[in-house]
């Protein structure tokens, strides 16, 4: 009778074994698993990281060459293009005297201030004469 006791007792013991061994086997592939996938994950990251960082680094040579510019032919250019609105306003504004606008001499191409509604002006600068279309 000890015999079977034995054996009864063996067989659940050896099942016991081989399901927990089952289940370790099981976890095993699980862990590798996830470390498969954090690995995946932390080579997505890492690529996220550099492509930021390559980002920045063509943001700030794209704002480098703007700055050039702006320091160069385009600080020039909209230097030039203020100070000729700047003499356009001036020109075209009329004098602080009631009756009067300021002209372009087509000899000396200097501007002079002239009364409204005279026919014909004398240039301060050169004495020539000039006949107006009023």
């Amino acid at each position: 009778m000890s015999e079977k006791k034995e054996t009864k007792k063996k067989i659940p013991t050896d099942y016991r074994k081989a399901e927990i061994d089952l289940r370790l086997k099981e976890m095993e592939q699980r862990e590798r698993q996830d470390n498969k996938w954090l690995e995946l994950e932390n080579k997505r990251l890492d690529w996220e990281m550099a492509r930021h960082v390559e980002d920045k680094e063509d943001q700030k040579q794209l704002y480098g060459l703007i700055a050039k510019a702006l320091d160069g032919p385009v600080a020039d250019l909209t230097r030039n293009l203020g100070s000729a609105v700047a003499k356009r306003l001036e020109i075209n504004t009329p004098s602080k005297e009631i009756g009067t606008v300021k002209i372009k001499c087509l000899n000396c191409l200097k501007y002079f201030p002239i009364i409204v509604g005279q026919p014909m002006v004398v240039c301060p600068y050169c004495e020539a004469i000039s006949k107006l279309d009023c």
